[in-house]
């Protein structure tokens, strides 16, 4: 039985958090874009992308913390346990991804960097569209 059928604030609360997951994972594939951006500018040369690189990693954990917690307040029952490993998971690498950063582990740090992407992108496809689901080997 659906707690939400019998308690329509807890139903509205739902809604309202499912929405704030979304926004969140939205927020931070859009940071992760822009971070992937001014990496490329790194490479170019240029000193303000250096300065800015760093600073949006910040962004893109607070975002990245910001998405964990409500994905364990929304509960894995309701989000799914591989996506609340993921949202936790996120973090625990960007901090990492920071750390590589600024030791200078430049192959680790791309590697790193994608690896954060993908997983990105999977939460936020699968917050976006809950019914998704990878079709099963034939």
């Amino acid at each position: 039985m659906d707690v939400g059928s019998q308690f329509p604030a807890v139903e509205a609360r739902s809604r309202g958090l499912r929405r704030a997951v979304r926004v969140a994972a939205a927020a931070h594939l859009a940071a992760m874009s822009l971070q992937a951006a001014l990496a490329l500018g790194l490479l170019a040369g240029s000193a303000q992308a250096f300065s800015a690189h760093g600073w949006n990693a910040r962004v893109v954990l607070a975002l990245a913390v910001t998405q964990a917690s409500l994905a364990v307040a929304h509960g894995p029952r309701r989000t799914g346990l591989w996506l609340t490993l993921f949202a936790v998971a996120l973090v625990a690498l960007e901090g990492a991804q920071i750390w590589l950063g600024s030791r200078g582990i430049a192959e680790a740090h791309v590697l790193n960097g994608l690896l954060i992407w993908s997983l990105s992108l999977a939460v936020l496809i699968k917050v976006a569209s809950p019914g998704w689901a990878i079709a099963p080997p034939p």
